[in-house]
């Protein structure tokens, strides 16, 4: 007998220490417990709550007509029906529900998380991926306006290329946005820093062969808007992927 108290003692002050633990930890008294052992402590309350109220059916040994099951269900605004058993089922079925909600709320937030993280990386591939287009129209807008300053509208890249800067260094990232070039293309001399517009001179014509218009020097070769518009319609399709005809003159 007086093990038997002590037992009961025993767990009672368990459960007393495990109610207060939790609940000091759920409102934020002890700010030092971790959430995955808060959510344990919480899981652990729950059993004992429900243990305790199973043993205590036993210990009265009550029969199914003086449970009032139906009523307790019904002020907690869940709907039963009038069979006991059914009643017991119900209340079982939201008592586990119980004990899994905390690990089910801490899989939430860890997915929120993932999702959230997800979201960002894709705006910033987007914002990447709309810097680069937005760069690519401003090239070809300015490079369409350059060609309105020459007689004739156009621009001759072979006669006194060092003048024409602005023109190259915009051709550079034209080529480079419509992946003409290639590994070990000669882009710049052997400084490293300065532009080979010769070379420059040749894959634009190449580029030209393409719609039809050819070159007989690479020392004298033409930029109009007509090839402005062909730089557009390139970069149009391979951002599209869709194989079309370039027209010709």
């Amino acid at each position: 007998m007086y093990e038997q108290k002590t037992l009961f003692w025993l767990f009672i002050g368990i459960f007393a220490v495990t109610a207060i633990i939790t609940l000091l930890g759920i409102t934020g008294v002890l700010k030092n417990i971790k959430e995955k052992y808060l959510n344990t402590l919480f899981t652990a309350l729950i059993m004992e709550v429900v243990a305790a109220i199973m043993l205590l059916f036993n210990a009265y040994n009550l029969p199914d007509a003086q449970l009032n099951i139906a009523s307790l269900l019904q002020e907690v605004g869940v709907e039963t029906t009038g069979d006991v058993k059914a009643q017991k089922q119900l209340l079982m079925k939201h008592l586990t529900a119980g004990l899994t909600l905390p690990k089910i709320t801490a899989e939430k937030k860890e997915l929120e998380a993932t999702v959230a993280a997800k979201d960002q990386l894709l705006a910033d591939c987007n914002g990447s991926l709309g810097e680069k287009e937005n760069r690519f129209y401003k090239n070809i807008l300015r490079l369409n306006a350059l060609t309105t300053q020459y007689m004739g509208g156009n621009i001759n890249l072979g006669f006194e290329p060092d003048k024409k800067e602005e023109v190259y260094r915009i051709l550079l990232e034209v080529f480079n946005e419509l992946g003409e070039f290639r590994d070990g293309d000669a882009v710049y001399l052997a400084d490293g820093k300065t532009m080979n517009k010769t070379f420059m001179r040749e894959l634009y014509a190449k580029f030209r062969e393409r719609y039809g218009r050819g070159a007989e020097e690479f020392d004298n070769i033409y930029l109009d808007k007509y090839d402005v518009s062909q730089m557009f319609q390139a970069y149009l399709v391979k951002q599209t992927s869709v194989p079309k005809t370039v027209p010709t003159e």
